[in-house]
Formats: structure tokens, C-alpha cells, sequence
């Protein structure tokens, strides 16, 4: 997984403009390749990367040298859970590879909590496999929610099952994108 993110993390993180964002909080976001990412298309963000203490641990070793990424100085790693009622401050957190994985139940309570620590005007940014609205295609995210499913009982979900879900949750201006990737769709949402 961590070779399918890192390649197509710059296109991922390039879908919205985040410009507007000054400290972004990848959470579950592994060794960085998509803080990386976003330290290489937004230079003068702040991003911190929350995941469990293994994986913090190793994150060093996969760190970008500096000429892959100049201004690498700009992402720090946090030991933490996502589930926890506090998360590190910012405003914009990003999750990839996160919600197709749980129940209903665990997306509520993740997304409950980014809406309670994220600051008026922040948003979210979702990076899974979309599906079609009308749940026909795309192959791959059909295939994908099949393995979720099976899995982990999670699934994968629409565009418009994200809207509904997130505005669930308070979020306002819902937008996706399909990124053609069959790796990282794109959904933002931005807490009024």
C-alpha cells in the first residue's frame, strides 16, 4: 500500500485547492507519502502525521532525502489514536486509506470528532476508491468495497454517500473528485 500511496499522493493532493490551509493533520497517515506530498505542493504548510507508536517509530527510516523534498522539516509525527476524543490541532485533517475500512460506528465516531476539533472554516479531505453514484462502476471500487467488506467490514462509498454522511456530521460544501487513479478519489468538506 505504502508504494501505491507514495505514487499517487502528488495527484491526490492536488485535486482542491488546500492553499488556503495552514496546518494539516494526516491521521493514520503512516511513514508520510502523503505529507510528503502536500510539503511539496503547499511549501509553507505545517503537517502532522498521527499514527500508532510502531509505525511513528519507523517513520524516520522512510523519511525523503532533502533534495526529494526541500522543506521535509515541515512534517512531524505524533504517537496517538484517531479515536480519541482529541487530536492534534489544525485545520485540515486528511484521511487516506481510513474510512473504507470501518463500520458506520467507527466512521461516526471519527468524524464526529474531526468536526469537534477542526476551527470554523477548516475542512476535511477523504482520499479512497469512488464509487458511482448509481454503485455501477467504477470496477476497481467495486472490487474494493468487495475486499472492505469481507475484510474488515468495511465498504466503499459514493460521492454522494459521503455528502450525506458528512453533512451528517455538520459538514457543508461536500465536493468530490474522481482522480482516475484506482487509488485516491478525492472528497472535501469544510466545516461551516
Amino acid at each position: 500500500m505504502r508504494g501505491k500511496v507514495k505514487l499517487f499522493a502528488p495527484i491526490f493532493m492536488s485535486s482542491f485547492d488546500l492553499s488556503r490551509f495552514q496546518r494539516m493533520c494526516d491521521l493514520g497517515g503512516g511513514t508520510g507519502n502523503v505529507a510528503y506530498a502536500a510539503c511539496m505542493a503547499y511549501p509553507n504548510m505545517k503537517i502532522t502525521v498521527l499514527d500508532l507508536p510502531s509505525v511513528v517509530q519507523n517513520a524516520p527510516h522512510f523519511r525523503p532525502s532533502i533534495h526529494e523534498c526541500p522543506n521535509q522539516h515541515n512534517v512531524t509525527f505524533v504517537a496517538g489514536d484517531f479515536f480519541e476524543p482529541t487530536l492534534p490541532a489544525a485545520d485540515l485533517y486528511v484521511l487516506t486509506h481510513i474510512l473504507h475500512l470501518f463500520t458506520d460506528d467507527k466512521v461516526d465516531t471519527l468524524l464526529a470528532n474531526i468536526f469537534a476539533n477542526l476551527p470554523s472554516g477548516g475542512g476535511v479531505l477523504i482520499g479512497e476508491v469512488l464509487l458511482y453514484d448509481d454503485k455501477l462502476g467504477p470496477l476497481y471500487s467495486q472490487y474494493m468495497s468487495l475486499v472492505m467488506l469481507l475484510a474488515f467490514d468495511g465498504r466503499e462509498r459514493s460521492g454522494l454517500e459521503y455528502k450525506q454522511l458528512l453533512e451528517k456530521h455538520g459538514f457543508k460544501d461536500v465536493q468530490w473528485k474522481y482522480t482516475h487513479t484506482n487509488s485516491l478519489d478525492a472528497v472535501l468538506a469544510i466545516k461551516p
